[in-house]
């Protein structure tokens, strides 16, 4: 039996979610710094792959991945600003002071998710 569960998120939420992606922008103007933020994205989505995660957590988790892939296939034919805009909403992910921290077992990852789905 699946369950439909609806979450309203204040603006005061959706602030504490901008502040992450405002700081992502920030992190990704050096493009050293841009390459460092993406390989750890990617690090934690392997991470994140390698727990039991609930599925609802894993398919958003995977579109990040998706996200991840874009930036770095060329065949995208991205520019650079779209890049970074990418890159400063994968922050989020990777940003230590996120909501919930991701070693928490069975709910770490669970902000990591909503946020997934307000980016895709």
């Amino acid at each position: 039996m699946s369950v439909d569960i609806t979450i309203t998120l204040s603006d005061e939420d959706l602030d504490k979610f901008q502040e992450s992606v405002d700081k992502g922008k920030v992190a990704v103007e050096d493009s050293a710094s841009a390459a460092q933020f993406e390989e750890a994205a990617g690090a934690m989505i392997e991470q994140a792959r390698s727990v039991d995660l609930l599925p609802f957590i894993a398919d958003r988790l995977l579109k990040l991945q998706i996200l991840l892939n874009m930036i770095r296939d060329e065949e995208w034919q991205l520019s650079d600003d779209e890049r970074n805009s990418i890159r400063s909403a994968l922050y989020y992910f990777v940003d230590p002071e996120d909501v919930i921290p991701d070693h928490i077992p069975g709910i770490g990852f669970l902000d990591d998710a909503l946020y997934a789905e307000i980016v895709i």
